[in-house]
């Protein structure tokens, strides 16, 4: 997503939806798996809530760019 109408990046921006998974995957190998041990059943709903949030907000993205390529070809 560009919210910046003057910015011309030479390559397309990535999938919202790619950004998001390869971040999360990051996140779980390198952050998450190290402290598993320690966190308790609370904390790893929170981080499974957030980790879907973050899934919504990125299809989201996806489904408006999406929509604007279509709209900005007619």
């Amino acid at each position: 997503m560009n919210i910046n109408p003057e910015f011309n990046s030479p390559q397309e921006a990535p999938c919202p939806t790619e950004v998001v998974e390869i971040a999360l995957d990051y996140f779980g190998e390198n952050l998450l798996a190290p402290m598993i041990d320690n966190l308790d059943e609370e904390q790893l709903m929170i981080l499974g809530t957030i980790g879907e949030s973050l899934r919504i907000m990125a299809r989201d993205a996806k489904a408006w760019e999406e929509h604007q390529k279509i709209f900005s070809n007619n």
